[in-house]
This record gives structure tokens, sequence and C-alpha cells, in this order.
């Protein structure tokens, strides 16, 4: 309480100004309700302006405002002389006996001094405010937290990162062993930086060093550093290095980095006081200062580690990179495993279908497909989670909602079929059906129908294989042609994919050209080539995408009775899986 008497004292003496205020009459009120009645005690004229008014003790009201004002009224005058001259015409008329006072001095009037002088006020509070009140506040204290790691995570118990959990364990196996790498002169990397994709366990497996290390760990996010006010960001630095050094050997963990460690601007006319960059520069200051051996071991992570600033990543600093890609297949497996332990499924549950569905998702991804499973079998008020309740819930993570309430007519409904019965006849001819899972006319999200394929899980594409999927892409348009002898909106997606697809294979992966401009920074007005080469690549494409047009109609063409059949069972059943179409295929 201590810190707000100022404040205190301020407020308390604005509220007495106006309390002891008189309050405002004009001339008229004044002769006929006040001095004619002799309640007059003195009148106080300031300046040949201002008049207050004093009346008689018997004439107050008793109460606690009235008991500490002076004067009770007062009012503006135009003719001092006019005035004085009523005055003794009725003192005279009437036998009224009073007191006059003059006086010449500054009248205050504190509306017009709290206008003219606001910004001076505001001044004087804010800098009150910041002397008395921040340093004890928790605005500027440092909001670093010790982890206190009670159930005591574990590297066993991360599912997946085993090449990330194999290259962190070195850590661990410092913390708990410095005399076996100092005896040899070795000393272990002051920082480390987790690079990866959001939801591929960063701050899981930092936490679980601080579980296996049984060392404090110190916890705070990038955002925590940055503040409003000016120099908050490297004082939270300081203080966190002080504590963590106090009780070394110690972990610190800074969770998104990239909030702090953005590449300085070389444009110091404009960025001369920039927080961040204060910060950033407090932080490499005790990263690399004239201390050593302080056994502060320092774990960032990331996503976007391009945007950072190079002193950061300088060996002395953040001088290992442990590099958290996306699960594989038998990680993916793994992460599985570890989420449908804490769920109710069914003893049938297609795991390894599950797994080749989700190649390229996160952890927390699976993490999510899972739950959301749960929640759908809730829905239908199952007892345990089956297999469809899997694919329902992969269906709405990768394409949306179901679109229950969209209603078609018969005409559109059976273009949609034929569409997606394309997609499936083409896949299942050129593929041999190993990808495909599922072909549906239901809308979802923003699709009036999809075809679901499992996801590739080669690290080497062939450029030909790239053909066939344009070619699968293509094959719903091919088939509205071959039927309807026309075009419709709904292939929008497919030419777009499939468009993208062809310039990737020219631009980046030097299809007929054996030259690639992947990593050479261009847009759309600075182009890294000539305005021949770009008829070029424009050629080539169109020729690929026409080549690839022409192959899946003359598939189509070949097996059009096929193609009836699948639309037709589409419009049956809305849904086909690929026992159903490997059914229809081998009829």
């Amino acid at each position: 309480m201590n810190n707000y008497i100022y404040i205190y004292f301020l407020l308390f003496g604005i509220i007495q100004y106006i309390i002891n205020y008189p309050k405002f009459i004009n001339i008229t009120y004044f002769f006929k309700k006040i001095f004619l009645k002799k309640k007059v005690k003195k009148i106080l004229i300031k300046n040949k302006k201002y008049i207050y008014i004093q009346l008689y003790n018997k004439f107050l009201k008793k109460n606690f405002i009235n008991y500490f004002k002076t004067y009770q009224y007062t009012f503006d005058i135009g003719d001092l002389v006019l005035f004085q001259k009523q005055l003794e015409k009725f003192k005279n008329k009437y036998n009224i006996k009073y007191l006059i006072e003059f006086k010449n001095v500054y009248q205050f009037n504190l509306y017009n001094f709290l206008i003219n002088n606001s910004l001076l006020i505001f001044i004087i509070i804010f800098i009150i405010i910041v002397v008395n009140i921040i340093p004890n506040n928790k605005i500027i204290k440092s909001n670093v937290k010790l982890y206190k790691n009670e159930n005591k995570i574990k590297f066993k118990d991360i599912a997946g990162l085993y090449k990330a959990k194999i290259e962190i364990k070195e850590v661990v196996h410092y913390l708990n062993n410095p005399k076996k790498y100092n005896k040899l002169g070795g000393k272990i990397p002051k920082g480390i930086l987790l690079v990866g994709p959001p939801g591929t366990g960063k701050t899981m497996l930092a936490k679980a060093v601080a579980g296996e290390a049984n060392v404090p760990f110190f916890y705070l996010s990038g955002s925590s550093f940055v503040e409003f006010y000016v120099g908050v960001g490297s004082y939270r630095v300081r203080t966190l290095f002080n504590k963590a050094k106090e009780v070394s050997p110690s972990i610190v963990f800074i969770d998104e980095i990239d909030t702090i460690g953005r590449a300085r601007s070389t444009n110091n006319i404009i960025n001369y006081n920039d927080e961040k960059e204060n910060t950033l520069n407090q932080l490499l200051t005790e990263m690399d200062g004239f201390e050593k051996n302080t056994n502060v071991i320092v774990i960032a992570a990331t996503n976007r580690l391009k945007i950072l600033d190079k002193a950061l990543l300088r060996p002395g600093r953040f001088d290992r990179k442990i590099v958290i890609e996306l699960p594989n297949i038998i990680e993916r497996k793994d992460i599985f495993n570890k989420y449908l332990r804490n769920i109710i499924v069914k003893k049938n549950i297609n795991l390894d279908l599950l797994v080749k569905q989700t190649s390229g998702l996160s952890g927390a991804d699976i993490y999510n497909i899972c739950n959301e499973a749960a929640l759908i079998a809730a829905r239908k008020n199952k007892q345990e989670i089956d297999n469809e309740d899997f694919g329902d819930s992969i269906d709405r993570i990768y394409l949306g909602v179901e679109g229950e309430k969209i209603i078609f007519n018969y005409k559109e409904k059976k273009r949609i079929a034929y569409h997606e019965a394309g997609h499936v006849l083409v896949n299942y001819i050129l593929n041999k059906n190993k990808e495909i899972i599922k072909s549906s006319i239901i809308p979802r999200g923003g699709s009036l129908g999809y075809t679901l394929f499992l996801p590739k899980n080669n690290n080497l594409e062939v450029l030909y294989n790239i053909k066939k999927d344009i070619c699968v892409l293509l094959s719903g348009r091919a088939s509205e042609y071959i039927i309807y002898k026309n075009y419709s909106t709904g292939s929008l997606k497919d030419l777009e994919y499939s468009t993208k697809m062809a310039y990737n294979m020219i631009i980046n992966y030097g299809y007929s050209t054996n030259i690639s401009y992947k990593k050479i920074n261009y847009n759309l007005y600075n182009k890294p080539y000539s305005e021949k080469t770009a008829y070029k690549i424009d050629k080539i494409l169109y020729k690929i995408i026409r080549n690839e047009f022409k192959r899946a109609k003359k598939i189509l063409y070949k097996n059009i009775t096929k193609l009836h059949l699948i639309s037709k069972n589409l419009l049956k059943k809305e849904v086909l899986f690929k026992k159903d179409i490997d059914i229809i295929m081998k009829n």
C-alpha cells in the first residue's frame, strides 16, 4: 500500500478542491433568494469580476460538505460599478448588514487547469507509477519458471524421435558425469537448438532432458522476454541466467526462440533502439561472456531456423543443431501405440492402415486423430472405437466436416459420381490400386466429392511416377468430357495441383532442361531466366498437361464399361472402399 501513497494524496487534493469549491449561481438568484433575505455575512470580490458569498452559520445546512466550505456561492459580474450601486440601494432600503472585501489575485480554475496542463499531469503521474510501483510489480520481474518434473518424464515416455534422443542423450550423460569429459579436456556444447516442424515434440524432448539429468530446469517462451517497456527483455535475460548460474549445473530451455532471435536489421536509422535487438544482444552476451565453466546449458526450440540471427548460431553459442523431422512409418506406429493406450478401442483396429494413411503428419496430428476418433464414437453412442471412427476422423482432419446440408439434384450428383469414377479407374489401371483408400460423393469441407489415396512414403520420386499422378488428377475432368462433352468447375483443385506438379518438374527438378531454379530467390517480376526460356518452360508445361490428359481419356475410353459401373455404384452407395473397387474391377 505504501507504493500508492502519492496517488492517494493526488486524488485527495482533487476531491478536496471539488468539495470546497462554491456552488455557481446567477446574479438574479443572489439578490432574490439570498441577499434580500439577509443571509449574507460576507461578500468577496476577486479581480473585480468574481463574487464569492459567505452565509451566516444559521442558514447553512448541517452536513459534512458545508462544514469545509468557506464560501457557499459564487457568480460572475459584468459591471462592478453597477453591482455596487445595487448593493447600496438594497442595503439602505432594507437595512441589510454585511461585510464586503476586495482582492486582486490570480483566479484559479480547476477545470481550465486540468485541460491546459493535461499532458504535464499525465507525465507526472506516469513518473510516479514508474518510480514507485513498477520496480516492485510483476511487469519487469522475470517470469522464469523452475520446472518441477514431478512425473519425471523420461526418454522412454516419448514415442518416436529415435535419432533426436540419441543426440541429446549426450547432454544428459555429461550432466551426470562431468568429470569424465573434463578429464580429457572435452566441453559440452553451450547451446543446443532443436529444429523441426510444429508438433514434432521439441518441448517434450526438452522436458525429458530435465527428467533424465535430474538438474534444475528453467523454462521460458521467447515471447516472455518481449514487453512494451524498454529494457525489460534484457533485464529478464540477465535474471534468467543469474538464477541458472546460482544452481548450476542447470538447463535453460527457451521455446520459440525466433521471437527474440530474429536476424537483426541493418537499417540502424529505423531500428536504433529496437527492444528485441537489445534482448538478443543480452542473450548473446550471456551465452558467450567472460565467465567460463558456468555449467549452464541452453536448449532452444524453433521451427523457423532461416530467420535466426547468424551470431546466435555460430560455434560457442548454439553450436549444435538437432533436426527433429516428421515421424517415419516406424515412429508413427510407436506414437499410435502410445495414444491408443489411453482410449478404448476394438481389438481389430487396423493399425498398419492408420500408420500408412498418416504419412507426413506430426505426433500432435496423430494425437488429434485419436482424440477426434474418440469424440466421433461418443457421438454415435459406441462403447468402443472402431476402424470406421478412425476413418471418419482422418477424413475430417484432411478434408473437413461432412456437408450433410448440401442438397444436389440427380444430374449434379451423377456428374460428381462420373468425376470420381474417373479418378478411381485411372488410378487402378496405372497404380494397380495400391494407393487408393476410398472414393465418396458425400461433400466434405470445400469438396463436393473426393477420392482418398494413401500418402507416399518414398523419399525419392521418379519423374515418370509424377506424370502418372498428374494423369490421375486430370482423369476426373477427362471423365466429365467423355460423358458430357463439356467441363464443370468441379475440377478446379485438380487443375491447380496438376499444374503445380508439372511446374515443379520443370523448374525444380530439371525435367527436359537439366536446370533447377529451386534455390534461386526470385519473384513474379524478377525471374532468374530470360523470356525465351520462360516461353520454352510454358511449352513444356503445356505439353505435359496435354499428354497426360490424352492418356487419361484413352484409358477411360478403353475401360468405359468399368467407368459406368463404378459411377453407378457410387450413386447407389455414395462411398466405395478399396475392397468394393476390387470387386467391380475383377467382374
